[in-house]
């Protein structure tokens, strides 16, 4: 998969309501649970672990006990506006709760056919890989987020004049700072409605009912090129 792939969904992640990217998380984390699972008993038996019928209990208190607490500490209240280390404190604090919970379900009670290092491996090992996997996510989302916040602030313009000229407007307005384009203004009744590189073709009547919603600031003239005559 290439860059330009993975900005593309990068984009569309970004773009979902904020409800859906709360459930994408809470479901990553969730698995993260179940993979850490796996992977502390397979430790602890120094052999790949076959996923047996006591085990889904442990998950099911694993998980029980990751959805209260790392919503509680606020792990998917705002993921791409922490700052690194705000964000890794508040991971480090909500496992160590849940891995004192755990293992003093797991290590100092004890449960039958469930190995007591349990209670100790898998809150080390889900720290590590729901750090991880935060790094990774500011990594990926954090600079396109920080850019489109930035980018909200900026003039919003419409281009008046889908042609060449135009369209030659709005690439270079979209490799610079300072407006944000929003969309095309144009007489052509064959070019309104349609879209133009992406961008939206409105007519000039239509103008007086887009300031508001679209917050335009300002109208720019898009003009061929005129030669001086010699």
């Amino acid at each position: 998969m290439n860059y330009i792939s993975l900005t593309i969904i990068a984009q569309f992640t970004l773009g979902l309501p904020r409800l859906t990217k709360r459930a994408i998380a809470l479901l990553v984390d969730g698995g993260l649970s179940l993979l850490t699972l796996w992977l502390a008993l397979s430790l602890q038996l120094e052999l790949w672990a076959v996923w047996e019928g006591h085990l889904w209990w442990v998950a099911i208190i694993s998980i029980s006990l990751i959805v209260p607490i790392f919503i509680s500490f606020g792990l998917y209240r705002a993921i791409f506006r922490y700052s690194g280390w705000r964000a890794m404190l508040a991971v480090v604090k909500a496992i160590a709760l849940y891995g004192a919970i755990f293992a003093l379900i797991f290590t100092v009670i004890g449960v039958s056919d469930v190995p007591r290092s349990i209670g100790v491996i898998q809150p080390l090992l889900l720290l590590v890989s729901v750090g991880g996997s935060r790094v990774l996510v500011r990594y990926w989302l954090g600079g396109l987020y920080r850019d489109s916040i930035q980018r909200q602030k900026w003039s919003g313009v419409l281009i008046y004049g889908a042609g060449s000229a135009g369209r030659q407007l709005q690439r270079a307005l979209s490799m610079t700072s300072g407006y944000r384009p929003l969309g095309y203004l144009d007489d052509d009744p064959h070019l309104q409605g349609q879209l133009v590189d992406g961008w939206r073709v409105y007519s000039p009547e239509e103008l007086p009912d887009l300031i508001e919603p679209l917050a335009i600031s300002d109208l720019l003239l898009a003009m061929p090129s005129m030669h001086r005559p010699k």
